[in-house]
Order: C-alpha cells, then sequence, then structure tokens
C-alpha cells in the first residue's frame, strides 16, 4: 500500500505546479517523512493532531511549518452555543467532545491580517487558521465578522482602536468585468485610476490584450498604494535579502521577521495585491 503511494504523491507532485498537499492516515513522524521524500510539498493531519497535539509541533520543529497543515473537520452542533460547531475526526465519522472556540470581533473596512494577527496577540497563521475562508491576506472590503483565539477580543479591541487610522485598513479595490469595446486607457479613465495601477494590480502585461468577460481588480483611488522609494532605517536595523520559497506568503514572511506586510511591500516597492513568485528576492529591514 506504502509503494503504491509513494507512486501516485510522486506522480502527481511532477505534474503539480502549485504545492502539493497530501493527508490520510498521517499518524507519525516516520509519515511526514514518508510523504515529503515522496513529493509532496505539505502534510495535512487532523485525527492524529486530534489525538496527539504534539505531533504538530514535533513536525514543525523537524520540516518546517510550512510543511504542516492541521485539517479540521467541523459540525454544526447546536449542544454548543457559542459557535454553533463541534469536531469531529476519521474523515467526519467520529464525532468528538472538542468544540471550536473563538471570539468575534467586527472589522468595517479590509484590513491586512498582519496587523490583526498582531492586534489579537496571535500569529497570522493561526488567525488565517479559524477563518478558512479569507483567501487573501486581507478581511473583504465590506464589513466582516473576523473570528480570533478565544480570551482575546478585549485586549485586540484596545490594540487595534490604539493604531493610526491609516495602519489599520488595507487598500480598498472593487472588480470591474471587461465588456465589449472596452480598452485599459478607456476602464482607468472610468475610475480615476492609472492604466500601470490596474496593469500592476492585475499583473497585465500586453496592455492591448483585454478579454471580454475578464475580470479586473481597480485599487480605489486615494488609497495608498505603496511605490518604490527609497528607504532609510536606523542603525538597529540591518538588511536582509530574503529569496522567496515555494509556498510562501508575504503573510508569513513577515510573521517570521517579527514585521508587517505593509512594510515588506514598502521596502520592495510593490504595490497591494502585488503576488510573489519562487526564486524571487525580496528585502528586510530586521532588528538587530
Amino acid at each position: 500500500v506504502m509503494k503504491m503511494v509513494e507512486e501516485m504523491v510522486s506522480e502527481v507532485s511532477e505534474q503539480c505546479f502549485i504545492p502539493l498537499t497530501v493527508g490520510g492516515g498521517v499518524k507519525e513522524i516516520t509519515d511526514f517523512k514518508f510523504l515529503l521524500k515522496s513529493g509532496a510539498d505539505k502534510v495535512s493531519v487532523n485525527s492524529a493532531a486530534l489525538n496527539n497535539p504534539t505531533l504538530i509541533k514535533k513536525a514543525a520543529d523537524r520540516f518546517g511549518s510550512q510543511c504542516v497543515v492541521l485539517a479540521i473537520d467541523a459540525f454544526k452542533d447546536l449542544k454548543n452555543k457559542k459557535s454553533g460547531y463541534s469536531i469531529s475526526s476519521h474523515g467526519g465519522k467520529r464525532k468528538t467532545d472538542k468544540a471550536l472556540k473563538y471570539d468575534v470581533v467586527s472589522i468595517e473596512k479590509s484590513a491586512d491580517l498582519t496587523v490583526l494577527a498582531k492586534a489579537a496577540s496571535t500569529s497570522f497563521k493561526t488567525l488565517q487558521s479559524l477563518n478558512p475562508e479569507l483567501r487573501q491576506s486581507a478581511t473583504p472590503a465590506k464589513a466582516y465578522e473576523l473570528k480570533i483565539p478565544t480570551g482575546m477580543k478585549k485586549k485586540f479591541i484596545k490594540n487595534y482602536n490604539a493604531l493610526p487610522e491609516n495602519e489599520r485598513f488595507a487598500p480598498q479595490f472593487i472588480t470591474h468585468r471587461v465588456r465589449n469595446g472596452e480598452s485599459l486607457w478607456y476602464i482607468s479613465r472610468k475610475y480615476r485610476v492609472s492604466q500601470s495601477d490596474i496593469a500592476s494590480v492585475n499583473k497585465i502585461r500586453n496592455r492591448n490584450n483585454l478579454r471580454i468577460g475578464q475580470k479586473l481588480t481597480i485599487p480605489v483611488p486615494g488609497m495608498n498604494i505603496p511605490r518604490s522609494s527609497s528607504v532609510q532605517m536606523s542603525s538597529n536595523h540591518s538588511k536582509v535579502i530574503y529569496k522567496v520559497r515555494r509556498g510562501d506568503t508575504l503573510g508569513h514572511i513577515a510573521e517570521d521577521y517579527s514585521t508587517r506586510a505593509s512594510k515588506i511591500r514598502q521596502w520592495n516597492g510593490m504595490k497591494y495585491g502585488q503576488h510573489i513568485f519562487p526564486g524571487q528576492k525580496l528585502t528586510l529591514w530586521v532588528k538587530k
């Protein structure tokens, strides 16, 4: 059986050009090693982590936290008055007495998850796991009910309200669907945004090659979109050149170096929403 799994993972990994996560039946550290060696980029664990939570830390310490994925199967539970959900194991076949516990705070506009995580005294990854519907490193433009670790609501509100207004929220964006006859010039004039900003956010190389029905992300005018600029840091900071690895996000890098994703964008002249790619070199300023 393990030979078949090894061959399957190896074959899929050769054709897969995004981070490959493999799970199912993972119980011990040796299972992590076997799957990663077979070609998986990340290993997902569920039931074993419920029975032995230290397995997550052991695997992260040995293989790196970027290789460990905690899968949570939740089901509606009317007995759980707070969240309304509890956790199951073994692919949802067995119910447990473990309930999902968290506090909820309302975020009125789009905000950077790195900033929110710091306000809640938690990690970017923890906040992301509590709010798996968030696919970007920011909350939506409209009001959003953010889940944070239980018992942290008062501290979060105090920390978040203490932040300057311009540091709380991420730049705002709207979506435009390209219609027949529309050009990038026409769309930029319509929203009063430069063609360069639209092209950069949407990674458009050929500005004359828009498709009818194509969805474009438009940065709202007036929001602060970082541009390339010389950055002067105090003598207690040292310059680090970080090479982006497969599966990295700005949020994860910011957390690892105790900074913010917005700062990394500023240091590297990146616009909000601009993607990073493996092999890309980023300039970081780290406290000595």
